[in-house]
């Protein structure tokens, strides 16, 4: 895994970040219909594109391969990268909707898209119209106040903060119990996306977003700007979005 990527989106081109997808291409293809979302607009990935849907190849090809569309390292693809070493990690992969993706793709499928997955950001910079925005899957620890800070704290790649950053809830937990637009911001960027953790609607402290939409109501997010204020989108469920009664 990287450490850190920046990308600078051009001006003419239009910026939308999604949420977890979880394999289920059908439902994003269908986002992008009703929406009218392009081959030349910008689509960045807040990470958990695989598993339990049955579609993971598609949505990887899709991030991994295509012009303008972008992922960062979620704990799925973590998970999927670290299972080829570590059997912790293969069967919490396996008993989190990895079967689904190993089943579709099979062993050398899994080994094929590891190596692309491997070589993921951590972190997301992105420019844009005079804004930066920030992608990390859990969150950004409320700790930190400046995003300069926070990206030179993640560098030396210890467990601890990758743990923190793709993993663990308790920012989430601690955000949503404060939920307030109003929060003390981090400086230093105008939004941070995150998904991993599940909201009904997006859920907004300062400027850290959750998007995770579908794991509660199975409903797509995806969320762009207008000026400063962001834009949500909102694609109804279908037969695959993910049901956390299932597992």
């Amino acid at each position: 895994m990287n450490h850190f990527m920046k990308i600078v989106v051009p001006d003419d081109k239009e910026l939308f970040f999604v949420g977890d997808l979880h394999g289920n291409a059908d439902l994003y293809d269908r986002t992008l219909n009703e929406f009218g979302i392009t081959d030349n607009d910008v689509i960045i990935s807040v990470g958990d594109v695989i598993d339990r849907g049955p579609r993971s190849a598609r949505l990887l090809f899709e991030f991994l391969f295509k012009p303008n569309r972008y992922m960062i390292l979620g704990n799925h693809e973590h998970m999927c990268v670290e299972g080829a070493t570590r059997r912790d990690f293969y069967h919490c992969h396996m008993q989190n909707g990895g079967d689904v993706f190993l089943d579709e793709v099979g062993e050398s499928g899994i080994q094929f898209f590891r190596q692309y997955l491997d070589q993921l950001p951590l972190i997301l910079e992105v420019h844009h119209r005079g804004k930066k925005y920030g992608v990390v899957h859990g969150g950004v620890p409320t700790r930190f106040t400046n995003w300069d800070d926070f990206v030179a704290a993640v560098k030396p790649m210890q467990w601890d903060i990758i743990e923190e950053i793709i993993w663990d809830r308790k920012v989430f937990d601690n955000c949503r119990n404060n939920n307030s637009p109003q929060a003390p911001h981090i400086a230093g960027i105008d939004y941070v996306f995150s998904g991993h953790t599940g909201v009904v609607d997006p859920l907004q402290y300062g400027n850290r977003l959750w998007i995770d939409s579908q794991f509660l109501s199975g409903d797509l997010t995806f969320t762009t700007f207008s000026g400063n204020t962001p834009r949500h989108f909102r694609r109804e469920k279908d037969q695959y979005s993910f049901n956390r009664f299932a597992r």
